[in-house]
């Protein structure tokens, strides 16, 4: 059951992600919902997006694309980001995949700053608040969760690496 979970959630969020996408890319006769269909896909899945800003940023410059290869960006880390929170799902509120690394204070502490970056990611122009508290959720909720991990990290490094070492995962 747990293995269905998860790889029908990432595809379900790619699904409905790439409905919304879809619909931004059609002509503009439409643009106010066109609009409001692509930040309610950027909110949804802020974490995913603010990753794929950064190959869209490298490499805007060297290649031409179009709307298809920035939407298969898009959509790839959205099935990454949604994967990754079905894995960490099933921690009990601590972090399976940090436990696989060796230096885990450092890649929670990592995961902080990123879920402080997709709080301050903010969608340009005016925007529905609605949309801002769905950013602001993923951050709160990045920061907890990484955050309360870091701490138990912190507190009891020896109990931790034997609840959830890689033996236990396997």
């Amino acid at each position: 059951m747990r293995s269905r979970i998860q790889l029908a959630l990432p595809l379900v969020q790619v699904a409905l992600a790439g409905g919304l996408l879809a619909e931004f890319a059609s002509p503009p006769h439409h643009f106010s919902i066109e609009k409001t269909a692509w930040l309610l896909c950027s909110a949804l899945n802020a974490p995913a997006f603010l990753l794929a800003d950064i190959p869209l940023y490298i490499f805007h410059n060297l290649i031409g694309w179009d709307t298809i290869f920035e939407t298969s960006i898009q959509l790839c880390f959205v099935w990454l980001v949604w994967y990754g929170v079905t894995i960490e799902s099933g921690g009990g509120g601590q972090s399976v995949l940090t436990s696989k690394t060796r230096a885990r204070g450092l890649v929670d502490a990592l995961a902080i700053i990123f879920g402080t970056g997709v709080g301050l990611r903010l969608n340009r122009g005016p925007t529905m608040p609605v949309f801002g508290i769905m950013q602001f959720a993923w951050a709160a909720v990045i920061i907890g969760f990484y955050g309360h991990d870091l701490w138990v990290t912190i507190r009891n490094p020896r109990k931790r690496i034997k609840q959830h070492g890689p033996a236990s995962l396997s």
